[in-house]
């Protein structure tokens, strides 16, 4: 009886459909961007060179719009993780986008995807907790002051999605950012700023992340 009960389980099992209609994830990545300019010139004013890591969050947020197409939004950002400096400073990367993704299914569990986004992108580097003063009181707070530069990304990625179950699945991807960041165009506010530090990236990622669907 054992045996007839253990066959009709994994019989279900290897049966499961390897679809969402409608998928949220999250996951983090790694890159490692080519920062040599940027740490150069912080460097030249004292500060502490940032790591050549990139470690960003991924949330995902797709609705299959045919059998195997799915559009959704998409986000980078290692505001969570951010590369540290000195003095409180600190920088990090946003990257969002509508993502479109291609798929198939095999082995009934796992599904090939391609998947590529335009995504608008922004590198901020801020000194967080400064003391400052308000007027007319005198009262005491705390703000933060940086510059950042927004440019245009194009990410692309092929990956593996492995279902776990009806509503859970594993999710590993190989990915390429290229991005378009000028060096000379940083702000302060809205103000340009007389600085120019180049980052090339334009780069391979890898992602690992988890997606829950129904």
């Amino acid at each position: 009886m054992k045996k007839h009960i253990g066959g009709l389980l994994i019989l279900f099992i290897s049966c499961l459909p390897a679809q969402f209609k409608y998928s949220v994830g999250t996951g983090i990545g790694i890159q490692f961007p080519d920062f040599t300019n940027f740490n150069t010139t912080i460097s030249d004013t004292g500060l502490a060179k940032v790591s050549q890591n990139w470690l960003p969050l991924s949330y995902d947020i797709s609705f299959k719009v045919y059998p195997s197409i799915r559009l959704g939004f998409f986000r980078f950002s290692n505001k969570l993780i951010k590369n540290k400096s000195s003095s409180g400073f600190s920088q990090y990367i946003t990257m969002n986008g509508i993502s479109i993704q291609t798929f198939f299914v095999f082995l009934n569990r796992f599904e090939a995807v391609f998947g590529m986004a335009p995504m608008l992108s922004r590198i901020n580097f801020y000194q967080e907790k400064i003391t400052a003063e308000t007027s007319p009181f005198q009262f005491s707070t705390e703000t933060r002051a940086g510059i950042h530069n927004t440019f245009f990304s194009y990410y692309s990625w092929v990956g593996v999605r492995f279902h776990l179950n009806t509503w859970l699945a594993l999710e590993g991807t190989l990915g390429f950012i290229k991005s378009n960041i000028k060096k000379d165009a940083w702000k302060n506010e809205k103000k340009d700023v007389d600085l120019t530090m180049g980052i090339d990236m334009t780069k391979p990622l890898y992602r690992l992340g988890l997606v829950v669907g129904w």
